[in-house]
């Protein structure tokens, strides 16, 4: 999964605390800092290859992203990352 650093706080701790443990999902979860396509390309292609073997299983990358950040209010560019 590669959320946003800029999210709520509580969905930060769903993904980090729940998500992210190997007893209960064991998502690989890496959240990028930035605002651009390039921040979230740059990001992307260090999550395909860190998780090589899970995708290469059949797993795949989420992406989880709040615009306007919340509470900062930052817009990250959205159409250019989808």
């Amino acid at each position: 999964m590669l959320p946003s650093r800029n999210i709520y706080g509580g969905a930060h701790q769903l993904l980090h605390d729940w998500f992210g443990k190997r007893p209960n999902l064991d998502v690989g979860v890496v959240f990028f800092d930035g605002f651009t396509t390039s921040d979230f390309t740059k990001a992307l292609a260090g999550v395909k290859k860190k998780y090589a073997d899970r995708l290469a299983a059949g797993r795949r990358v989420y992406v989880y992203l709040e615009s306007p950040c919340n509470p900062h209010g930052v817009f990250l560019d959205v159409p250019g990352i989808a």
